[in-house]
């Protein structure tokens, strides 16, 4: 036998589905109303919680109007802008080490470049290192490596390494398991705790622009390493431009907040 209250509740369920229909318009909100309903009636079998008929409706009017108001809200669209990057020069006392990996989409040949410059963008030796097949991130931790033997045989003290390939910066800062089984990393590691300074930072691409170029020069060995004492004729615009702080331009995705 159904009491007072839950009969209204029960004669209430057709009623409001009609009226907040009406009003609204939005069948999904009349079957969240419809579940209040079931919800409350089950509340009170069970559980002896009685929920009046008028607070089920207010709950329900309140729940529509936010509906109404967050669909008429525009949705802002994320619009990429423009950022101007360019080379920074080292603090005095320190050298500049930029490097890259790229590897050949079609054949799967990778290879790793670099480039070593003073504090007033002097070049002080580059290097290009055919790898053979492997993957991009190996392909820049072979960078990082050939670049950072370079700095020591040259007698560097204090070292700015810059990639454009933030995992590697992350695996390189971070001690985790899987960073530590690598044995690239665990070389460049060796290297790093030596007796010097040594700093490891992220750049766009734009900031890279000679590394780049140079992991996409072959070596003219099948494999290894050729260092360049002297820019070749393809880097040297590039070079003076970064040395007169030349900006490249990169588009930015920021990201949008709902407010």
């Amino acid at each position: 036998m159904v009491n007072g209250n839950e009969g209204g509740l029960l004669r209430l369920t057709f009623a409001t589905f009609v009226a907040l229909a009406e009003r609204v318009l939005y069948m999904p909100f009349g079957i969240a109303i419809g579940l209040k309903i079931w919800k409350a009636r089950n509340s009170f079998i069970f559980e002896g919680v009685s929920t009046g008929p008028e607070a089920i409706v207010v709950q329900g009017q309140r729940w529509a109007k936010q509906v109404k108001y967050s669909s008429m809200k525009p949705r802002r669209r994320a619009v990429a802008f423009p950022k101007q990057v360019c080379w920074q020069p080292p603090a005095p006392g320190w050298t500049k080490m930029n490097v890259d990996g790229a590897v050949d989409p079609l054949v799967g040949a990778a290879a790793a470049g670099g480039v070593l410059r003073s504090t007033n963008g002097s070049w002080l030796a580059g290097f290009a290192h055919n790898l053979g097949i492997c993957s991009v991130t190996n392909a820049e931790l072979w960078g990082l490596l050939d670049g950072l033997q370079i700095a020591w045989s040259l007698g560097t003290n204090k070292v700015e390494v810059e990639s454009d390939n933030m995992s590697v910066i992350q695996w390189l800062n971070n001690h985790n398991q899987e960073s530590m089984d690598n044995a690239l990393i665990c070389s460049i590691r060796e290297l790093m705790s030596r007796s010097w300074h040594v700093k490891l930072h992220h750049v766009f691409r734009e900031g890279n622009a000679i590394a780049d170029a140079m992991a996409r020069i072959r070596p003219e060995v099948s494999l290894g390493m050729m260092v360049f004492q002297q820019p070749s004729e393809v880097i040297v615009p590039t070079l003076n431009d970064d040395r007169m702080g030349v900006s490249r331009t990169r588009h930015i995705n920021p990201v949008i907040s709902s407010s």
